[in-house]
């Protein structure tokens, strides 16, 4: 079959830029498959209270022209309920036909997928965090430093959160702590024993943020606007990335281009493809397939090649909650400006083990960079005394979030028949049985460490992370040393489909509890190059 690419790539997310990477290096043609979807209202430069108090047009930029905010579309997340922010995920599962029951399934079709709006938190995973991998820590290092060094990270020490490798990152300056989070912090340096002694333990995040100007990327300028769109380009997205893999001569770019279907040809792959109305408009040929689509569209793709309907695969998630967190001197205070609103700090929750890969991991937030309305609304409270409190706690807060192992989800997901005779892949939430007093036992452990730093969880402000609502996809393709019929290689390779690779979320035979976003695009750069090794040989 004559082909029209050495590869194609199926997103062009995190994963997807990653393994494209050394394949366009390399000489490789590349055909890149995208969705395509692009923000449709303008970034807004300012700083947030500044706009606050002076714009009287504030309101369109924090809640949209239609008041879209105020009627959530995805997870209980201001990055989701953000007015910018719907084109990354809106309507898109409906388009790849996917259904959650009981599941927050989202699907993204944007340029640079979910990575427009997530809260660029990352980690390094250590020998402990991949144990299940047919990998060690050594394997993903090259690829760590690689992906590092491209998309500018802030963060990564031999501290307390160091899994083994963070000292040898090439790490920028890291991100000024926010006045609540500095004072936590300070705390905790002078009391780490008594906090350690809870198994807590307390480090700088890890965030995919420039502390200094990259190429068009300008650095942090600690405006409060993270969640509402970084103007600066500070916030790294794969989307910034398709200039640079476009200026190579065998990148063919496809925007609004979706794979409807997958087919082994001779000698090759055929995909066939459509757009986001359903409409077939065509077939793409290569002599090699990398899907990185997202973990959920991935999983369709791959169980309609094989035909495998009404077979139950599991879906890994990450389990947790959220809090609020108050430091009483602050109460009443002036509110801080001027901070970088995302991942202040971030930590380590031993579990009931004290086995590395059983520990939760949260971060902390400032309150300073959100509306009043994005809390107010869930607070367990009658509005007006929701509003009366909250003027007073705002300067006082932290948010916290705090996510488990998958190995604490109980979510699947099975290829079914439509009423069209189509296909669609339904994905059903589940957690495990002990998910509950894990969780109670997580709260007890949190609320005691905070108060060895004189900090409070506010009552009743934990909240449960629902299924689906982590974001976090895994398993259902699971990589193994010695794969078998659903699963893949070392290499991402598909058992039983030579040249077909699978690069995304899909293929984490376990999912810790860390950020999985960099060591998922580390991953993708090494197949990728396993990818360009294979091809040279040909």
């Amino acid at each position: 079959m004559t082909c029209d690419a050495d590869a194609i790539v199926v997103g062009s997310g995190p994963s997807g830029v990653s393994a494209a990477w050394p394949m366009l290096e390399a000489g490789m043609r590349v055909v890149l498959l995208d969705g395509g979807k692009e923000r449709q209202s303008p970034v807004v430069r300012g700083a947030y209270h500044d706009l606050r108090r002076r714009d009287p047009g504030q309101w369109r930029v924090f809640f949209g022209s239609g008041l879209e905010s105020l009627r959530p579309a995805g997870p209980p997340s201001p990055k989701f309920d953000a007015p910018g922010s719907r084109f990354a995920f809106e309507g898109h599962a409906v388009a790849e036909k996917i259904e959650g029951q009981g599941f927050a399934a989202i699907v993204s079709l944007a340029r640079g997928g979910l990575s427009n709006i997530w809260g660029a938190g990352i980690a390094t995973y250590g020998d402990a965090e991949l144990e299940g991998f047919p990998l060690a820590a050594a394997d993903l290092a090259t690829s760590y430093r690689s992906v590092a060094r491209r998309i500018g990270v802030t963060g990564f020490s031999a501290d307390d959160l160091d899994g083994g490798l963070d000292g040898d990152m090439p790490s920028l300056e890291p991100l000024r702590l926010a006045e609540n989070a500095g004072r936590l912090f300070a705390r905790y340096e002078r009391r780490r024993g008594a906090v350690q002694a809870l198994g807590v333990r307390v480090g700088r995040p890890r965030t995919a943020v420039l502390t200094q100007p990259v190429g068009e990327r300008g650095a942090c300028t600690f405006c409060d606007m993270c969640v509402w769109g970084c103007a600066e380009g500070a916030i790294y997205s794969a989307a910034q990335e398709l200039p640079a893999l476009l200026a190579h001569a065998g990148c063919d770019y496809r925007p609004g281009t979706l794979a409807r279907t997958i087919a082994a040809g001779p000698g090759g792959w055929r995909v066939a493809v459509g757009d986001a109305r359903g409409e077939g408009t065509g077939t793409v040929t290569g002599r090699r397939l990398v899907l990185a689509a997202g973990a959920l569209v991935t999983t369709r793709l791959v169980l309609e090649l094989q035909g495998r309907f009404d077979e139950p695969v599991a879906v890994l998630g990450a389990p947790g909650l959220g809090f609020a967190l108050c430091l009483p001197e602050r109460i009443g205070a002036a509110v801080a400006t001027r901070e970088f609103s995302m991942g202040q700090l971030s930590f380590l929750a031993a579990g009931d083990s004290g086995r590395p890969a059983d520990a939760a991991y949260g971060t902390l937030f400032p309150a300073s960079g959100l509306p009043a309305s994005l809390v107010i609304d869930r607070m367990p409270l009658s509005r007006p005394s929701a509003i009366r409190l909250y003027a007073r706690l705002q300067p006082a807060l932290l948010f916290g979030n705090c996510f488990l192992p998958g190995r604490y989800s109980r979510s699947s997901a099975r290829l079914e028949r439509d009423a069209a005779g189509g296909s669609r892949l339904v994905v059903r939430g589940g957690v495990a049985d002990e998910l509950p007093g894990r969780v109670a036992r997580l709260r007890r452990q949190l609320a005691r460490a905070w108060r060895r730093l004189g900090a409070f969880v506010i009552p009743g402000s934990f909240s449960p992370i629902g299924p689906g609502e982590d974001v976090r996809y895994a398993g259902m393709l699971p990589m193994r040393r010695f794969p078998g019929p659903g699963e893949v290689d070392a290499a991402g390779e598909l058992h039983g489909a030579p040249g077909l690779h699978i690069v995304d979320l899909s293929v984490f035979p376990t999912l810790p509890a860390k950020h999985h976003t960099l060591t998922m695009m580390a991953n993708a750069d090494r197949i990728g190059r396993i990818v360009v090794e294979r091809w040279r040989r040909a």
